[in-house]
């Protein structure tokens, strides 16, 4: 067009249509290559790697959840950044460059905000070590902090060998993850693998649970685990999903032991802390 913006003008629609067209994919390719200044995160589990691998003045919102010390495993750095509260309109006034969400999380504003739109990426939350490392990395990659997630992801995976390896060759205890409504983690779960990784057996999956899936209280007894596991935050409330944790026969039967909430609610670099507690358990 030699520079000359009436050139522009004097092109058909048709190709006016398309030098637009082109224009704006060189722009979206340019900032795609471009670390993102201003992100937003509505979900727990992108928070922590937020947490982890940004500057404060790089992260522009995060999930409500994220300064929750029993929930977040980076709640410490989070105080003082702005937390969404359901109001999309208050993302807007921030610009972002960047919005991460995951698949179960936030749909709807998600939606709300591709329409206007912004930029939002869908992250699989993971339900497996595997998964896990690969989601630090994945995350990091889309913050353009490729090579520093790679470094999480690294150290994450040394810290499980360690356990893994300290474990190895030593007779496995049976124990069983027990959560609100008496559903446990069976095979296919993350919690089931890194009870594995620390020594134990998971007598969810012994009896057949795939997924997440309901014990009978009295099986529980009856097999005699060595102990039961809880989330801590789950025995910090009281409600009807809850009761089943207080039985008596539970107490008077199986010793029971807590595992920080944090440090496994979700897939990431913080899985290694919930292996470490999960071994010192077996040697208590």
């Amino acid at each position: 067009m030699n520079g000359d913006p009436r050139a522009f003008v004097a092109m058909n629609g048709d190709l006016r249509v398309w030098v637009l067209a082109l224009l704006l994919f060189c722009a979206g390719a340019v900032r795609a290559t471009e670390a993102p200044q201003r992100v937003v995160s509505l979900n727990l589990c992108t928070d922590q790697i937020l947490l982890a691998l940004l500057p404060r003045e790089r992260i522009a919102m995060l999930s409500q959840l994220a300064a929750d010390r029993t929930l977040s495993w980076a709640a410490a750095r989070a105080p003082g950044i702005a937390r969404f509260d359901g109001s999309v309109e208050r993302i807007v006034q921030l610009d972002p460059d960047l919005v991460l969400t995951g698949s179960q999380a936030s749909l709807s504003s998600a939606a709300v905000l591709k329409r206007l739109g912004y930029r939002v990426e869908t992250i699989a939350m993971p339900e497996t070590i595997a998964t896990s490392l690969a989601f630090i990395e994945h995350t990091a990659a889309l913050l353009g902090e490729a090579g520093a997630g790679a470094a999480l992801s690294r150290d994450t995976a040394r810290r499980l060998d360690v356990v893994r390896n300290a474990m190895a060759g030593r007779p496995r205890d049976l124990g069983l993850i027990y959560l609100p409504n008496g559903l446990s983690p069976g095979a296919g779960t993350l919690k089931d693998e890194l009870l594995a990784l620390a020594g134990w057996r998971n007598l969810a999956s012994e009896r057949g649970i795939s997924g997440y899936g309901t014990l009978p209280l009295e099986d529980l007894v009856s097999h005699a685990p060595r102990a039961v596991l809880f989330d801590a935050v789950d025995l910090e409330h009281a409600s009807l999903a809850q009761q089943l944790l207080r039985h008596p026969a539970l107490s008077r039967h199986v010793p029971s032991r807590t595992v920080p909430t944090a440090s496994w609610i979700c897939g990431g670099p913080q899985i290694a802390e919930a292996a470490e507690a999960l071994a010192r358990l077996r040697g208590e």
